[in-house]
């Protein structure tokens, strides 16, 4: 399974490409990358977020939810997020699993 969407962000105006693939090991590695005007990524070893899964249903959910909130929230603040959560927490997040945002009080580790 492959999916890859070309998304315009509605807050800032820029190009973002998320992409679902299943590595060598099995695998779903969710990226997303910035850019350019013909959407191709600006630097494919440089993503902004990664997301895993080990089940392709889980990743096709993860894909779409991040794509949307790639498009509709401001890209800058999910990555702070995902940075304060964690890489594993913040899948769970994204999938509303953790329904509370995170901050300095909240320990997510």
């Amino acid at each position: 399974m492959g999916l890859v969407a070309r998304i315009r962000n509605k807050i800032d105006n820029k190009r973002y490409v998320v992409s679902t693939a299943k590595n060598p090991y099995g695998v779903f590695e969710i990226a997303v990358f910035e850019a350019n005007f013909l959407y191709f990524a600006k630097n494919l070893f440089k993503p902004i977020l990664v997301l895993n899964s080990n089940n392709e249903g889980e990743a096709q959910i993860l894909h779409q939810k991040i794509s949307h909130l790639i498009e509709t929230k401001d890209p800058q603040e999910l990555k702070q997020d995902y940075i304060k959560i964690g890489k594993l927490k913040f899948g769970q997040f994204i999938l509303g699993e953790l329904n509370k945002r995170p901050n300095e009080e909240n320990d997510f580790t």
